[in-house]
C-alpha cells in the first residue's frame, strides 16, 4: 500500500462513488419521510458540513504529510491517539458490514428473490476482498471506467422518466418551514457525508500536480457531484411517486423508475413497505 498512489482526478471519482454508493437507495426515502416534498433541498444543505470536514482532512494532510489519521492521531494526542486510531479502524469495519447488508438486502429483495442472502453477501464480500488484494490503484482505475458509465446511465434514466414527472408534487415549497429540511440534512451529514472521514486513510496516497496540490478541492468537488446526483434522485422520486408514497416505499428511487416503466403500480402495506408494479 505504501508504494501505491492515485491521482487527484481519481480521488475525485472515488469520493463521488463513495458518496453515492448505497445512499442512492436508502437516503431518499429517509429524507422524504422527514421533509416530504422539500427533501430535495436537504442534500444541498448537507454539503456545507461536508466541505468543512474536507477542509479539516486536507489541512491535517498538509500538516502531517505521508501519514494517515491513525498515525497523526498519535502525533497529536499521544497515547490517547492510539485509541482514536482503533476507533477509526472499528468504524471502517462496522461501516463495511452495514454496506454489505444493504447491498444484500437490495439484491435479494428486488432481483434474486429466491437466492439465500448469505450467498449474495459472500459474493459481494469476495469481490471486495479481490479488489483490496489488487490494491487502491486498481480500484481507482476501475472507478475511472465504471463511474462515468454509471453517470451516463443515471442521466439517461432521468431523461426518459421526465415525461412522467409531475412538478406539482414539489408544491407547496417549505410549507412546514425549514426545520424538516434541516433535520433531513443532519441525517445526510452523517450518512453519507460524514463517512468520507475514511478518506483520511487514503488522502496521503494521492499524487499532487503542481507545487501546492489541490487534494481538498478535488475531494470537495467529488462530494458536491455525489450530493447533486442524490438531489436528482430525490427529485425524480418525488415527482413520479409523490412525497407520501415515496416516504412509505423502500428503495423509492428504484421503484419510481419501475412504476414509470409499467405505467401503473400497486403499493402493498407489507413490512417491507415495497411498491410492486403490475
Amino acid at each position: 500500500m505504501d508504494k501505491e498512489s492515485v491521482s487527484e482526478k481519481q480521488l475525485f471519482l472515488l469520493v463521488t462513488g463513495f458518496t453515492v454508493g448505497t445512499s442512492i437507495l436508502l437516503a431518499p426515502t429517509m429524507s422524504i419521510d422527514l421533509a416530504r416534498q422539500d427533501a430535495w433541498l436537504s442534500p444541498l444543505l448537507a454539503v456545507v458540513p461536508g466541505f468543512l470536514l474536507v477542509a479539516v482532512l486536507a489541512a491535517l494532510n498538509k500538516m502531517y504529510p505521508g501519514q494517515s489519521l491513525v498515525q497523526y492521531s498519535v502525533s497529536i494526542l499521544g497515547l490517547p491517539g492510539k485509541l482514536a486510531g482503533l476507533l477509526m479502524i472499528w468504524f471502517a469495519l462496522h461501516l463495511s458490514a452495514l454496506v454489505l447488508r444493504n447491498i444484500g438486502n437490495f439484491v435479494s429483495t428486488v432481483m434474486l428473490i429466491e437466492t439465500p442472502s448469505p450467498l449474495i453477501h459472500a459474493a459481494v464480500a469476495l469481490l471486495a476482498a479481490f479488489g483490496v488484494r489488487l490494491g487502491i490503484e486498481c480500484i481507482a482505475r476501475a472507478m475511472s471506467v465504471l463511474l462515468p458509465a454509471s453517470l451516463v446511465f443515471f442521466l439517461l434514466i432521468q431523461a426518459i422518466t421526465t415525461p412522467a414527472a409531475k412538478l406539482a408534487n414539489l408544491a407547496p415549497v417549505l410549507s412546514k418551514g425549514m426545520l424538516p429540511v434541516v433535520q433531513a440534512s443532519v441525517n445526510l451529514s452523517t450518512f453519507p457525508v460524514g463517512e468520507i472521514v475514511l478518506f483520511s486513510m487514503l488522502i496521503y496516497h494521492v499524487k499532487t500536480t503542481g507545487k501546492k496540490g489541490k487534494k481538498g478541492v478535488f475531494m470537495a468537488a467529488g462530494l458536491l457531484l455525489g450530493m447533486l446526483i442524490l438531489t436528482l434522485g430525490i427529485l425524480r422520486t418525488i415527482t413520479i411517486l409523490g412525497p407520501y408514497l415515496s416516504a412509505r416505499t423502500s428503495y423509492a428511487v428504484f421503484f419510481a423508475v419501475n412504476s414509470y416503466r409499467s405505467g401503473n403500480y400497486l403499493c402493498h402495506t407489507s413490512l417491507a413497505g415495497l411498491c410492486h408494479t403490475h
